[in-house]
This record gives C-alpha cells, sequence and structure tokens, in this order.
C-alpha cells in the first residue's frame, strides 16, 4: 500500500461516526471493515482513534459495536463487553465474538470519499507541480 492511499479524505471521522451509528443493536462490525465500506482500506487504526474521539458528539456513536478482526474487544474492554452482552451478543469461550453470527452486512453501503493527494493538502503558495514541470 503506497502512502499516498494511506492519506484520509475531509471529515472522515464524522463519516465513521454516521456508519457506526448504522449498526443496530446486537450486532457488531470490525474496524478493518468500517474502513473499507469507507473507502479506506488498511487504516483501520484510524477507525479506532476516532471512534476514541467520539465522546464529544451531539449525537451518540455506539463505539462497543465495533471490535477487532478476531471478534475481540479492546484490551480494556470490560466496558464494551458489558454493553454486547446486553445487547445480546454472545462471546464464545476465547472471549471472541462470533462473526458468522453477529457481523453486520449493510444493505448499502456509504458513499467512499477518494483518498485527497499530498498535492492538494500542501500549501499554496509555493509552486505548482505545473509550473516545477514547465521548468
Amino acid at each position: 500500500m503506497t502512502q499516498s492511499s494511506r492519506v484520509l479524505s475531509p471529515g472522515f471521522h464524522s463519516r465513521v461516526f454516521d456508519l457506526v451509528r448504522r449498526i443496530p443493536r446486537g450486532k457488531v462490525s470490525t474496524y478493518g471493515r468500517i474502513a473499507g465500506l469507507l473507502g479506506h482500506p488498511g487504516v483501520a487504526r484510524h477507525v479506532g482513534n476516532a471512534l476514541a474521539a467520539c465522546g464529544n458528539e451531539e449525537l451518540p456513536v455506539p463505539w462497543h459495536r465495533v471490535v477487532n478482526a478476531a471478534g475481540k474487544v479492546s484490551t480494556a474492554g470490560s466496558e464494551q463487553q458489558a454493553l454486547l452482552l446486553a445487547e445480546g451478543v454472545r462471546f464464545g469461550a476465547s472471549g471472541a465474538i462470533p462473526l458468522a453470527e453477529f457481523l453486520w452486512t449493510p444493505t448499502s453501503h456509504p458513499p467512499k470519499a477518494k483518498a485527497v493527494s499530498k498535492s492538494k493538502s500542501k500549501s499554496k503558495s509555493g509552486p505548482s507541480a505545473k509550473a516545477k514541470r514547465a521548468k
């Protein structure tokens, strides 16, 4: 994966929150799956960072419905596990959620944003790439 494909589009956190709000009670998704649905496969960690910052949102974000690829909750997951159990999500003997049973599959995908290229995110005060090529 190239570095430019890991550049996130503006509003990424808001798009994560909107998608996670669509996960119904009793279902879960994974960090990587959320990233992929948003058009940014390979940035699961950024989904986790976004969810860690969701506490100041006006509308609640059910952060607890997003687990790792193995179906396990975060390392400090006792609150997360309790919230999921209250919604009817089961955990196996290994502590993992059987994803075959509880993984949410959206009926429609959210629009995918294009990654912002590095040239667009640079200051506009410097010479453009076109001007550099003309020299």
